[in-house]
């Protein structure tokens, strides 16, 4: 392989090190299915054994697992019998077997327990004993507290006065967190509110320290000992493979390892039950509206378009990229769900009327959280951008297990299966519902960059970054929450070239760039890059220092392979703004203006 000026850096074709931008993405991501996903679900594939495993039910899935944190090698077979048959005594709260009974009785008494542990608390702070909790008693309490020595790595070493102050703040405002009603007293009724609120955060780990009545044999609803026992049997013969009547060290690395497997579908199933709990919730309260009789349910992901915005959402601050989406002819209504990783503004076209709504979100939030998403060609009354950037998840493959949470959620939320679900990372142009992508066709209204002049160069960069280009869009037709307002400065390099057609910047310093296909590679100093048989490097040079000749906002989103190096001009004003992982340099001093790594 030719090798390129004594470089040592290895470049697979497609793919490189320090890339700076890439080709169209070829592979098409979508997946239909009528499935409607629950945890049960989740757990039953999380949980599949293989043929050499024993068949598994709930209940002495259960057991495996205690028996795990309880039995060691070189227990016999009757120890951990034993141990286990302890966890059904104790799990038997009102004598007569383990039933619904035991169980609502146990969780009144670690509420119970929980409640009490908070109260003694707000009795050790109620220093005059008149049943009220003031700031003053607070600031009393805990002094001494922020006071004690800070220890590091055995060392200790006096607080200042100013951390002093910022430890007994803190835990003054954790204990006033009780106070209701804000006038900087608890009272025995907020003390015992704030206690009674705090019941349910360790619910589920002491539910599942009760045996699963799953193990009732005959459905009497009473779960008894005997029938807790040949359970507890049957899991104990499974695991002394040898018969012997004692557990071996490999007898339970075997059982450890199908531990392992159980607790981390028990977690998964757990993660996806609290995140269907939690979109129910958030889908309320982010007013997600019903699907329509007969429609089709579209889930779309996606990471970020291939075209840059000429239009900002929610200021300056952030880059939003473009994308186009093409609703096929049909007659059936559609509900489509846009979940965007990044501020992105979707254009629709086509059929756009079979929309009977349209709920965008991106997780991208602008300075008051609303999210960073913007629709064009959808009637208003049928688009819903939800609220909060954390209403909905984002993905940007079908196959993930992001996309299979939203979309088992989803379906929860609406009452039945999502019929399409379809993602990408980058999009371009994506037709709905049959969810094709289409990385051939133009983008509308792409701005036409300079071919020449000092900026030239510059604008290329864009269009390597954003393959569509530049795209004009009109503010005002922007369906968002997020305010949507022309760019003062662009962002990224198409900033960097518009304050050089301004005059603002001008370019100072270039660095060497080698394209491999559609692969670009900025080599570091010593680096070889080997090229694979067939492709024909490409070298050119790359603007990426420039000085600063007049005040300007840093044009936003300056970070990873975006970044540059500036030189601020002498009495020039410090630019406003965010320099992201730009090096900035006072021409003045010679010295950089903020802390950035490599500067």
């Amino acid at each position: 392989m030719p090798a390129l000026d004594g470089l040592s850096m290895h470049v697979r074709q497609g793919r490189g090190a320090g890339p700076i931008g890439t080709g169209p993405e070829l592979d098409m991501s979508v997946s239909r299915r009528m499935i409607a996903t629950g945890a049960a679900a989740l757990l039953l594939t999380a949980t599949a054994a293989s043929a050499a495993e024993p068949p598994m039910t709930e209940g002495e899935d259960w057991i495996r697992l205690r028996a795990g944190s309880l039995v060691r090698a070189g227990d016999t077979v009757e120890a951990a019998r034993i141990k286990l048959m302890r966890l059904h005594a104790k799990a038997d709260v009102d004598g007569g077997g383990v039933s619904k009974s035991d169980h609502a009785l146990q969780e009144k008494l670690w509420a119970s327990d929980r409640r009490a542990r908070h109260m003694l608390d707000w009795l050790r702070w109620d220093l005059d004993g008149d049943a009220t909790v003031t700031r003053r008693e607070l600031d009393a309490y805990f002094g001494q507290k922020a006071r004690q020595p800070l220890r590091s790595h055995g060392v200790e070493l006096p607080p200042t006065d100013a951390q002093v102050e910022t430890v007994l703040k803190t835990l003054v405002a954790k204990g006033l967190k009780a106070d209701a009603d804000g006038n900087g007293e608890i009272t025995y009724a907020e003390a015992m509110a704030a206690a009674k609120a705090e019941r349910g955060k360790q619910s589920h780990r002491r539910r599942s320290e009760s045996p699963p009545l799953s193990l009732d044999a005959d459905g009497d609803g009473v779960l008894t000992k005997a029938e807790f026992a040949a359970a507890v049997d049957r899991v104990l013969a499974q695991m002394d493979t040898s018969g012997d009547g004692l557990f071996s060290a490999q007898e339970m690395r075997a059982h450890a390892k199908l531990a392992s497997k159980l607790r981390r579908a028990a977690h998964a199933a757990r993660r996806a039950r609290r995140e269907a709990a939690r979109f129910r919730t958030d889908a309320e309260g982010c007013g997600l509206p019903r699907a329509p009789d007969g429609a089709t349910i579209v889930l779309m992901g996606a990471g970020k378009g291939k075209a840059l915005s000429t239009v900002g959402l929610g200021g300056d601050d952030a880059v939003v990229s473009v994308a186009d989406a093409w609703i096929a002819t049909g007659k059936e209504p559609l509900y489509v769900v846009v979940a965007a990783r990044e501020a992105m503004i979707w254009r629709f076209s086509g059929s756009v009327d079979r929309i009977a709504a349209l709920v965008a979100s991106s997780n991208t939030p602008d300075a008051g959280a609303a999210p960073r998403i913007g629709v064009l060609g959808v009637a208003r009354d049928r688009v819903h951008v939800v609220p909060r950037s954390d209403c909905l998840g984002a993905f940007s493959e079908p196959g993930s297990s992001r996309a299979k949470r939203l979309e088992g959620a989803l379906s929860q939320f609406l009452g039945r299966p999502v019929d399409v679900i379809v993602g990408r990372y980058a999009v371009s142009s994506v037709s709905l519902p049959n969810g094709f992508f289409d990385t051939q066709s133009a983008y509308a209204n792409v701005v036409d960059a300079p071919t020449d002049g000092e900026s030239a160069p510059v604008w290329q960069e864009v269009k390597r970054a954003y393959p569509g280009g530049l795209v004009r869009l009109d503010a005002k037709a922007v369906v968002s929450r997020a305010p949507a307002a022309a760019y003062g400065v662009l962002p990224q390099q198409a900033g960097i070239a518009q304050l050089l057609d301004e005059g603002a910047l001008t370019v100072i310093g270039r660095s060497q760039v080698i394209s491999l296909g559609k692969t670009h590679v900025l080599p570091g100093r010593g680096d070889q890059i080997v090229v694979p048989n067939g492709l024909r490097p490409k070298v050119w040079q790359r603007p990426d220092k420039f000085r600063i000749k007049s005040k300007i906002r840093f044009p936003a989103g300056l970070s990873g392979t975006h970044r540059v190096r500036f030189v601020l001009g002498r009495d020039v004003p410090r630019p406003e703004g965010d320099p992201g992982h730009s090096c900035v340099t006072d021409e003045a001093t010679g010295k950089p203006l903020y802390r950035m790594p490599g500067c």
